[in-house]
């Protein structure tokens, strides 16, 4: 099993389309469906050979990217070689079958539609802004090239870096910690759906990979997912921008473990909302001992009833406004039976 299956239940249908609700409420969203960015990422998804499933989104994604690219002090233009290879993984080139002269054709329509289109869309104007855009679609075209193999479409995105380009340091630093990293790693848009997971996720989450974006409500607890989409508007109007919190979370095969969520708000460096990225451990053996410490400390080691703290609980909860009309205790000394464990000792006391 590679994803997790889309829950039907209703609580987790009305959750993914809460997520959507938050963005739009919290964000400014010029840049998507019908702004410049979205219309862009439209036109350019009709260059995709057929699909059931659209690469607008992620092509729109991918697009904010390249205007920050672009509009970035100090410009570098090695920034969107990511992008180049990220192409692959969206659906534009179709399915690994599709022939490489068809692949060859989607970037040549990339380049041109880009070139055309893209200033408009990005804001890029001027010789400076046109001088940009020029170096940075080489640089997608070098990124889409190193990545495309015979695997191309399953490639990571951060796997077309060249690994001999000093200017890319920073990035491949982060694969590194992305692809090796001990702990987890999830990038959500910000309507909710997960686009990302790194390898360490996915062995919490007991999957190989993620195959396409699924909404956090498909990962998510139901009984946790109340606070999670509360946190989620909460993280989106920077309030604050940055949340450390536990939850449940749910693996395709209903295993749920438990976990610690660092949630942050990521932002373009003009300073708008870019995703939602959370780093992510599992404390599900740390839960389970707490509980079983918990329950040790209630109960009576010898045999196991419970004992004075947790009968006190029952006792205040039963005496408290609501609680049972009638309520019976009995209590049981047994008198002189301090002697067996004097004349016998306490194991047979026991």
């Amino acid at each position: 099993m590679v994803a997790p299956r889309r829950r039907p239940d209703p609580l987790y249908r009305q959750a993914a389309q809460i997520f959507p609700r938050i963005a739009d409420e919290s964000t400014d969203h010029s840049g998507l469906r019908d702004g410049p960015i979205g219309l862009l990422a439209s036109r350019w998804a009709a260059l995709a050979p057929p699909s059931p499933r659209s690469p607008t989104e992620q092509l729109a994604t991918l697009l904010r990217r390249l205007q920050a690219v672009l509009h970035a002090e100090p410009f570098r233009p090695s920034a969107a070689r990511n992008l180049g290879a990220e192409l692959l993984v969206t659906g534009l080139c179709g399915e690994p079958g599709v022939p490489l002269p068809a692949v060859g054709e989607v970037l040549l329509g990339t380049l041109r539609l880009l070139r055309a289109e893209a200033p408009a869309a990005l804001k890029v104007t001027g010789p400076v802004g046109a001088a940009r855009l020029e170096q940075a679609l080489d640089e997608i075209a070098a990124g889409f090239a190193c990545a495309l193999g015979p695997d191309r479409a399953r490639r990571h995105p951060l796997a077309a870096l060249d690994a001999a380009e000093p200017a890319v340091v920073g990035d491949r630093h982060y694969r590194a910690f992305h692809d090796q990293g001990a702990i987890g790693m999830l990038v959500a848009t910000l309507d909710g759906h997960v686009v990302d997971l790194n390898p360490e996720m996915c062995r919490m989450l007991g999957i190989e990979r993620l195959e396409q974006p699924l909404p956090m409500s498909d990962f998510v607890h139901p009984d946790d997912l109340p606070d999670i989409i509360e946190r989620h508007a909460r993280i989106l109007r920077s309030d604050p921008g940055t949340m450390r919190f536990g939850l449940r979370m749910v693996r395709p095969d209903s295993g749920v473990i438990w976990v610690h969520m660092v949630a942050s708000l990521a932002r373009h460096p003009d300073g708008t909302p870019s995703h939602l990225m959370a780093f992510v451990e599992d404390i599900s053996e740390r839960h389970r001992l707490r509980a079983r410490l918990q329950h040790a400390s209630a109960r009576d080691q010898l045999t196991r009833l419970p004992g004075q703290a947790l009968t006190d609980q029952w006792l205040h909860r039963a005496y408290a406004p609501g609680g049972a009309t009638r309520v019976g205790i009995c209590a049981i000394d047994l008198d002189g039976f301090h002697a067996i464990n004097d004349a016998l000792g306490e194991e047979a006391g026991d």
